[in-house]
């Protein structure tokens, strides 16, 4: 069996004969293992360059045989047209060709966060969310998906290739959890005190991170993603009575939400082939 048939194959009532590989978090092995996998210098991991995009990427999927891939999306052309990546040395520089600005880009540390990242591992926030207005001001609308525009605009171009170039790998998306996210406006603390202060006010926030998830799947659906892996994390650290209140039915919702959207694309797919 494939890669692609075992996860199929065990999703289904009756099971797989065979156990399938598969490795969450793949970046965080992409990037400590960089230099084992691929010949090509690390910052082409940062040119929006839809070939170098390819090549890393093809690259990491043949040196790590795994049975499925994360499909990521190419960056726009207006991006590709105005941003070069420039090396010296051991150092590699993004260079907005219209602004003329020229940053350097910080090699990723292999193990840990980078030097300009390690004071930020823990989401300790200053301006707290007390009231229903902070909510909504912090956590924005979603972005209503425009696939007709993705064609256009060229975000389809890389997973299209990769899935031409991998077709027994199963293409995996990915979303946060809507309780989770709310660790990036509370932090721990927060979060957990809110909880038990203020349910209907993490309601609230859980349900507008709810529709940024699917407005996410939605989009990641367009690229060719058939499953999704859904992060949940310090949930189990709350009363069983309190995740069956609140977080099990947003869960729930997304997890329709996931079976809704990937129908539609498949449905879609299908009548465009009959």
């Amino acid at each position: 069996m494939t890669g692609r048939e075992k996860i199929e194959a065990a999703i289904t009532s009756e099971g797989s004969r065979e156990f399938a590989a598969v490795m969450p978090y793949e970046m965080l092995c992409y990037r400590d293992h960089w230099d084992e996998l691929t010949t090509l210098p690390w910052w082409h991991r940062f040119d929006p360059d839809p070939d170098c995009q390819f090549n890393w990427y093809r690259d990491m999927f043949i040196g790590v045989p795994q049975d499925w891939m994360g499909l990521p999306a190419s960056d726009p052309k207006t991006e590709r047209g105005r941003i070069s990546i420039k090396s010296q040395g051991s150092k590699a520089y993004r260079i907005d060709l219209v602004s003329g600005q020229e940053t350097e880009i910080e090699r990723p540390q292999v193990g840990g966060w980078s030097a300009s990242l390690a004071k930020n591992h823990s989401v300790i926030p200053v301006d707290f969310p007390r009231t229903a207005a902070d909510v909504v001001r912090l956590i924005p609308d979603p972005v209503v998906y425009d696939r007709d525009r993705a064609f256009v605009d060229g975000t389809l171009d890389l997973p299209k290739r990769l899935l031409a170039a991998f077709p027994d790998h199963l293409p995996t998306g990915y979303v946060v959890s809507p309780l989770w996210q709310c660790y990036r406006i509370w932090g721990f603390e927060g979060l957990m005190t809110q909880i038990v202060d203020q349910p209907e006010l993490v309601r609230l926030a859980s349900e507008r991170f709810l529709s940024i998830c699917l407005s996410s799947l939605a989009a990641q659906a367009a690229r060719g993603i058939r499953v999704v892996w859904i992060e949940e994390c310090f949930t189990d650290m709350i009363h069983p009575h309190v995740f069956a209140a609140l977080n099990l039915p947003l869960i729930q919702q997304l997890i329709d939400g996931i079976h809704q959207i990937l129908g539609d694309i498949l449905d879609g797919l299908i009548r465009t082939a009959g």
